[in-house]
């Protein structure tokens, strides 16, 4: 007679979210079987931009952003997640190409997120003022009847 056991075992990994989105990506340690979306690291840096990958070492990436030497300043970088379905649609490109390096999008730049978010609140706004001036002539009119 033969005898089946189970063996479970307890994978974790960090989860975000998306900047460009919102969606819940997966973004280090993801098993193959994971449904979640992988997350993309997109950093922004001023000056010379260095990247070096350790698959045998205790880190994946490292990416170094150097001004001249003449300035005394440390550069300005920016870190943001993206999802693959913001990748792929903001860039046109699959999960399995090389990684991007032209320019990026603006709604991976927080200046054009905050006025998206804005523009957004604005319009809105102007909805709601017209919704609620709409009512008011309604009220109105019944109230001459």
């Amino acid at each position: 007679m033969s005898r089946e056991t189970a063996i479970t075992e307890e994978i974790s990994y960090t989860t975000d979210n998306c900047d460009v989105c919102g969606d819940e990506v997966a973004v280090d340690d993801v098993p193959g079987d994971v449904i979640e979306p992988q997350g993309y690291a997109v950093l922004l840096g001023e000056g010379a931009v260095t990247h070096q990958s350790e698959d045998a070492g205790n880190w994946d990436e490292e990416v170094h952003f150097e001004l001249e030497k003449d300035v005394s300043d440390l550069p300005t970088v920016s870190a943001y997640i993206t999802c693959e379905n913001c990748v792929e649609g903001i860039h046109g490109i699959s999960p399995e190409t090389r990684p991007y390096t032209g320019t990026l999008p603006p709604e991976l730049t927080a200046a054009s997120r905050q006025n998206i978010t804005s523009e957004e609140v604005s319009d809105g706004v102007k909805a709601l003022v017209y919704l609620v001036g709409a009512v008011l002539v309604l009220i109105f009119l019944f109230a001459l009847l």
